[in-house]
């Protein structure tokens, strides 16, 4: 993903604040109930793509959490 995030990337982020540090199985759960029709490794790209942007980071053995600049984006970007 290049340039702006969408609104499927803003729900995993805000979903990442709510619940994380989050695992993708769970995420993939928490999505479905939001309606959204998708896999667990289409989530797994998703979170690699934020932890590149440094917007989430891996908590070993516990899944993903927000950074602090990830939590700027959650508030300014969307």
């Amino acid at each position: 993903m290049d340039g702006e995030l969408d609104r499927r990337t803003y729900d995993v982020l805000r979903l990442v604040e709510q619940h994380g540090p989050i695992g993708s199985i769970r995420l993939v759960d928490l999505m479905h109930r939001h309606g959204y029709s998708i896999q667990d490794r289409t989530v797994r790209l998703v979170l690699s793509d934020l932890d590149e942007r440094g917007l989430t980071a891996k908590v070993p053995g516990k899944g993903r959490t927000l950074t602090d600049r990830g939590e700027r984006e959650l508030r300014h970007g969307d």
